[in-house]
């Protein structure tokens, strides 16, 4: 659908009784996005709403569904569903539209892993109007004869954050269970999606209805300016928080401060700092803390209270947090929709600019976090690519449904399953093949004669040890020998990849040498390292990729940077000693002879440096004999060896012709990261136990 037809798709007028709910609400005026919306909505169209945090998203979905379920609700039933990403967002979004619920006489709960066993028992024999949830949550309530029941009626599912689930298996697994809830239903229901930043909106809601409905996309086409400065600090990370702190006493606001980090480790290395330097009130909010600690935080924020919560994504959502006025971000972004959704959380309630802070002690920070400005002035966002097929997903729901009836037929599954857009393209052969892993490993009973499925009792178990599409990873403790004291964690992945004795990484800013692993207690015993050599610093932030458009436009101000067209505080592009800029047009090789290091400075991205870095390692492996190690990030690829690489190896690598596909997964086989995938996969599908432990040799 082209914008223009969106736009005569949403020109319907607005119902009289409708406009009044509102008001009576206490709404002085509908936002743009509520007037063009709501009609759509109440006439039960599958819709995708996108617009900015604080548009009003959330009152445009569920006051016109709450007055059809006035009219229809039926006592026992579940009218609507709710489902957020996250649990903390489930509280929140319950205390947002508990009175519209209250207004029209429906009842209203939560239900996800938090919720207490007497509130669960509550909500089973006497289920609400309307339940608020979870991927993971409705997961479980598909397999219970007394929920199955009370969802028999359902008429609506919203989907809020959509952007969320877009690019992972937790979006896979909820596309699935959306057509289990349809054939559960006696009705047909209607789906409503929502979000504020979506780069590739067409896609996304077909994601949102599946694959054999019709959907409208309204958007929120005015684009929200940001007030975001950029500074560049020369110096330490103490420098930068001796800096915020500053800043921050500066411009003395009465309202509290969100300080953003893209890491766990960054943030809490960061407010450690901030405390020591200063007598702000500095608070903490990422996932790792307890839920009662975080709902402080968020009740701190609500009520007003001055100083600094240091925070990671756990913040970046739709949580109503109150009155911010300024969000300072350490370092950059990496992608516009994150800089939209964590800046955006400043000034959201009085539709002005959104007003931010990026500060940050690394050259290619600057110049990055100055790209993705300027796309946001473009109107450039991030596509969000949607996982697709995922088998291991697809497994686990096998067996759900075999729970969830007892049996099927496998012309039935394979219909309800291809209509969620994720596994529109799967193939009978790859069901078949999962259907008979699952087969061998007694979770699902295949009878190929009947082309029948049948729940078997070793299901259940498996189902719900494998609830979360999120890795179950194990947690070692870092014990530092020498202080004598937990200095942190480090996964199982890292651990069974790099935790071999003498193999120095980093942790919190500071660098440790591993002693040995206890694998019995979980703990890994370290002792500080100080070197001036080259190390490469393991930090969990590496995975938010940078795509090649931002990549791109980093190159391209480089050079504008050397041709004095525009200045940035860093002056690193102006000192650089080579004959040629990268650029985004120039690829430039650094060789660092003595070391046997060749750089490849390329503005390419995450996904295509990482590619390259395959490439060029396994091309150069094989011409020298010797095993040639790579690393890479968005703007550089780093190539290794006990043998010394000519730039002119390089060179010729990277002009001669290959079939990519072929070379990458061949030179991928047997690597750690496949190694990981597949250990995690193959728990996925019940082969491994839950308990077991990796070991990079036993993958």
């Amino acid at each position: 659908m082209s914008e223009l037809e969106q736009n005569r798709a949403t020109n319907l007028p607005l119902d009289p009784n409708l406009i009044a709910k509102f008001y009576s609400l206490g709404f002085k005026q509908l936002t743009e996005i509520q007037k063009k919306a709501v009609p759509i909505i109440y006439q039960k169209k599958d819709t995708l709403v996108i617009a900015p945090t604080g548009s009003g998203k959330t009152e445009c979905s569920v006051i016109p569904i709450f007055s059809h379920i006035k009219l229809s609700k039926k006592l026992g039933k579940i009218k609507a569903i709710y489902v957020t990403p996250l649990r903390a967002l489930n509280r929140d979004i319950f205390r947002r539209i508990v009175c519209y619920a209250e207004n029209d006489g429906l009842s209203i709960e939560i239900r996800h892993g938090d919720t207490p066993q007497p509130i669960r028992k509550k909500i089973s024999n006497s289920p609400p109007d309307i339940l608020i949830t979870t991927p993971e949550t409705l997961v479980i309530l598909l397999t219970q004869k007394k929920m199955l029941d009370a969802l028999s009626e359902l008429e609506w599912i919203v989907i809020d954050e959509v952007h969320e689930l877009l690019g992972n298996e937790r979006g896979s697994q909820l596309s699935l269970s959306l057509e289990r809830l349809q054939l559960n239903s006696n009705f047909e229901i209607t789906r409503i999606g929502l979000s504020a930043t979506i780069g590739n909106p067409e896609e996304s809601g077909k994601f949102v209805v599946g694959t054999k409905r019709k959907l409208k996309i309204i958007r929120d086409t005015t684009i929200r300016k940001y007030d975001v400065k950029v500074k560049y600090i020369k110096g330490t990370i103490s420098d930068v928080a001796q800096y915020i702190i500053e800043f921050v006493t500066e411009q003395d606001l009465q309202s509290p401060v969100l300080l953003f980090t893209n890491t766990r480790g960054e943030s809490e290395f960061l407010a450690s700092i901030l405390k020591e330097k200063s007598a702000l009130n500095i608070e903490l909010h990422h996932g790792s803390l307890s839920r009662q600690v975080r709902e402080e935080t968020e009740d701190s924020l609500r009520e007003g209270k001055k100083g600094i919560v240091v925070c990671t994504s756990s913040l970046e959502l739709g949580l109503d947090i109150g009155s911010i006025e300024l969000v300072i971000h350490y370092g950059s972004p990496r992608q516009v929709s994150k800089l939209i959704q964590r800046i955006g959380r400043s000034r959201h309630n009085k539709g002005s600019s959104a007003k931010g802070l990026i500060v940050t002690n690394n050259a290619d920070d600057e110049y990055e976090a100055t790209a993705i400005l300027e796309r946001i002035k473009q109107g450039s966002i991030e596509e969000q690519k949607i996982h697709d097929g995922s088998l291991d997903v697809l497994a686990h729901h096998l067996v759900g449904i075999t729970i969830q009836l007892g049996q099927i037929s496998v012309d039935h599954a394979f219909e309800i399953f291809t209509k969620a857009y994720p596994f529109r393209n799967l193939t009978l052969e790859d069901f078949y093949a999962v259907l008979d892993l699952m087969d061998s490993n007694y979770l699902l009973f295949f009878d190929r004669e009947k082309m029948i499925l049948k729940k078997k009792g070793r299901g259940f178990r498996y189902y719900f040890e494998n609830l979360s599409t999120i890795p179950d990873i194990l947690k070692f403790k870092v014990f530092d020998t020498v202080g004598k004291k937990i200095i942190g964690t480090l996964d199982q992945r890292f651990v069974g990849d790099f935790g071999d004795s003498g193999n120095v990484f980093v942790l919190r800013g500071l660098q440790w040498r591993i002693l040995n692993v206890d694998e019995k207690s979980f703990k890994v015993n370290v002792e500080p390292f100080r070197s001036s050599g080259l190390t490469v610093p393991y930090w969990e932030g590496e995975n938010i990729p940078v795509d090649y458009k931002t990549a791109n436009k980093v190159g391209l101000f480089r050079s504008k940077v050397k041709d004095g067209r525009i200045s940035l505080q860093n002056n690193i592009i102006l000192k650089f000693n080579l004959d040629a800029i990268p650029d985004e047009k120039t690829v430039v090789a650094e060789s660092l002879r003595s070391q046997s290091i060749i750089v490849l400075h390329a503005c390419f991205g995450s996904k295509i440096n990482a590619t390259l870095s395959t490439l060029l390692s396994s091309m150069l492996s094989a011409r020298l004999g010797f095993l040639v190690e790579s690393s890479s990030d968005a703007y550089r690829i780093v190539l290794s060896s006990k043998a010394k690489i000519s730039e002119k190896q390089v060179s010729d690598v990277l002009r001669d012709k290959y079939d990519l596909s072929v070379i990458v997964t061949a030179s991928l086989t047997g690597t750690h990261n496949v190694n990981w995938k597949t250990w995690c996969v193959a728990k996925k599908f019940g082969v491994v136990g839950r308990g077991a432990v990796y070991e990079r040799k036993s993958a």
